[in-house]
């Protein structure tokens, strides 16, 4: 048993490796930092986020994922830098990611903007086999290694995000070039593992229901080439610029798709935001874990008169 469930996060990593890497976040209207570099700024207050994610509760060796993020406009606000810090880990693999990011503002109009967006990264990537519980590798298997494995890349992104009070669009590839990531044995057997080039576009807006309510419909576009097309669709009502509550459907996965999720969010100050959310599995997949669940908490350093009620872009 303990030798299948190993082989078979194994084989969940390598096929990570090669098709959809990155790790996908259900709060990503308030995230978006890690996919697109041109959001840098674009709240036009400094913000720091904090998410945890754990997917697939009960799965062992399931994906955990944890991101830090800052970032602000610096001289007024033509331009934007962001720093995101993070981590994932899936079985007996670990991913650390560095993103500096830098953003330029085009200004449309009195009401709209558009965001060009560039970062740099380093990621670290390994693959704890001598400190996992290798009693049930058979020895003579060359095609699984038997000691700890790690390699370096540094990469880039680009990415466009344009932002009004009601509307916000946007299009990114957080890692342009296709670094080899392989973790084999010298004589194993395995195609060589490469960084895919992930592309997002994303897009949400406001509909005022009444003067205390709002509906927000979000939607998350996600493209791996030779990996199936996937979508996120959220819709949210926010009460009072204070609460909101939200349910979103996922693509993917075999079957119905992948998740139905609900979505909880609460502006506890003027500066503190908290989210959740709660991921129920769709498809044979539901069998074998007890959802997923997500744990946001946004700060924003406002100054002076800047009102929440009323700002000048959609602040997602």
């Amino acid at each position: 048993m303990y030798k299948l469930i190993l082989t078979t996060l194994f084989a969940l990593s390598v096929s990570i490796c090669m098709a959809q890497q990155e790790a996908q976040f259900t709060q990503f209207m308030h995230n978006k930092l890690v996919m697109n570099p041109a959001y840098a700024g674009a709240h036009n207050v400094t913000s720091i986020t904090g998410l945890y994610r754990n997917q697939w509760l009960g799965f062992e060796g399931n994906p955990v994922s944890q991101t830090l993020s800052v970032h602000g406009p610096i001289f007024g606000d033509r331009v934007g830098l962001g720093l995101t810090l993070f981590h994932t880990g899936i079985g007996i693999t670990d991913q650390w990611n560095v993103n500096l990011a830098y953003s330029y503002k085009v200004k449309l109009s009195d009401e709209a903007d558009m965001r060009i967006g560039l970062h740099g990264s380093f990621r670290f990537f390994q693959f704890g086999f001598a400190s996992s519980d290798n009693r049930f590798i058979e020895a003579n298997d060359d095609a699984i290694p038997t000691e700890d494995d790690n390699t370096y890349e540094g990469n880039f992104g680009i990415g466009v995000y344009f932002n009004t009070q009601n509307f916000y669009l946007g299009i990114s590839s957080p890692y342009i070039l296709t670094n080899d990531i392989s973790f084999q044995p010298e004589n194993a057997t395995f195609k060589k593992a490469e960084e895919a080039r992930h592309f997002y576009g994303m897009a949400g807006a406001t509909f005022p229901m009444s003067d205390k309510v709002e509906l927000r419909p979000s939607v998350l576009f996600k493209y791996v080439e030779n990996a199936p097309f996937d979508m996120d669709f959220n819709v949210n009502l926010m009460f009072n610029q204070k609460f909101s509550v939200g349910a979103s459907y996922r693509l993917g996965g075999l079957g119905p798709g992948e998740s139905v999720d609900l979505l909880l969010y609460y502006q506890a100050t003027r500066n503190l935001g908290i989210g959740a959310a709660y991921d129920f599995t769709l498809g044979e997949l539901n069998n074998y874990n007890s959802g997923s669940i997500e744990v946001l908490v946004r700060y924003d350093f406002f100054k002076g008169d800047y009102s929440l009620d009323n700002p000048r872009f959609f602040y997602y």
